[in-house]
């Protein structure tokens, strides 16, 4: 099964570095593969993300990106619901880092990249 990567690409702005985040696919457009990049921001509340995907990536281009599926209850009526994210880990498991695609549209890519690949979601459940 095809791994699906988060890429870093450094971009340099007015004489300051800064780092882009993507997700690169095939699709099949009007009967053509198609590559698109889908683009992938950090948490816009999480000011000091950079810093711990900056250790994620270490001196590689690209990692393992997992797709996290929540399941919550709700105690008083008993009924479930799921909710996903994206993260990376570091070669050693010790630290991890949260994406978003950045919009919706890149949102809807990147899962019909994973339905596509039939890439598995890693379940959380506290009760199972």
């Amino acid at each position: 099964m095809e791994k699906i990567i988060l890429e870093q690409e450094i971009v340099n702005v007015n004489g300051k570095d800064y780092a882009n985040y993507f997700v690169r696919g095939n699709f099949v457009v009007r009967g053509k593969t198609v590559e698109k990049k889908i683009r992938m921001d950090i948490p816009k509340n999480d000011v000091g993300m950079y810093d711990v995907l900056d250790m994620v990536f270490e001196d590689r281009k690209a990692v393992e990106l997992y797709k996290i599926a929540k399941v919550n209850r709700d105690v008083t009526t008993g009924r479930k619901t799921t909710t996903y994210r994206y993260e990376v880990v570091s070669e050693d498991g010790t630290l991890r880092a949260r994406v978003i695609p950045s919009g919706e549209s890149n949102n809807a890519l990147l899962d019909k990249l994973y339905t596509d690949l039939k890439q598995e979601t890693l379940v959380e459940d506290d009760e199972d």
